[in-house]
């Protein structure tokens, strides 16, 4: 697989052990990104300037056998952001309606 954001992010969060070929030009960002999430331990990562046909297989095999669930983020990524900023919306919303005795809620309201 290619190293996109959203792939990654997906595999990851699905627990799902990862071999990560990411492209390499125009822009190294996907390059970047695979090797931070193989320093967590989340992917494996071939360059593609050192990809062979035995490599990968040795890659795949590696990462088929790591029973599905053991690979993920652990501590090292959280995908609960929607709800943590949810959260924190509602906890600023409450200390304003307390500070301004209801002022939010008029104005929201309007």
């Amino acid at each position: 697989m290619y190293g996109g954001y959203n792939t990654l992010i997906e595999s990851v969060s699905q627990s799902v052990p990862t071999v990560c070929v990411p492209r390499v030009r125009p822009r190294s960002e996907q390059l970047l990104r695979a090797q931070a999430f193989e320093r967590l331990g989340l992917v494996r990562t071939i360059h593609p300037e050192q990809l062979t046909v035995e490599k990968l297989r040795r890659q795949i095999d590696s990462a088929l056998e790591i029973p599905r669930g053991r690979v993920g983020p652990g501590n090292a990524m959280m995908f609960d952001g929607a709800h943590r900023a949810a959260a924190h919306l509602l906890e600023l919303m409450s200390d304003v309606r307390r500070k301004n005795n209801g002022h939010l809620e008029r104005m929201v309201s309007k």
